[in-house]
């Protein structure tokens, strides 16, 4: 009913466009605010960089 209103598929990946399946249905409001929570928080965390040398101006100057 969706893909019909909509014109959208649901079940098609917007990143790939390979198609996904639902796993689960969760009812409990306690349980669903658990798993929102979890997501929102894998998406702050960012790898952290680090420099795999010295900058180049740096390896100019005579110490």
């Amino acid at each position: 009913l969706l893909q019909k209103v909509y014109e959208v598929d649901p079940f098609v990946c917007p990143k790939c466009q390979g198609i996904m399946s639902v796993v689960a249905i969760i009812e409990d409001p306690k349980e669903l605010a658990k798993i929102i929570t979890w997501a929102k928080q894998q998406e702050r965390e960012y790898p952290v960089a680090v420099c795999a040398r010295s900058p180049p101006e740096l390896a100019l100057v005579s110490v």
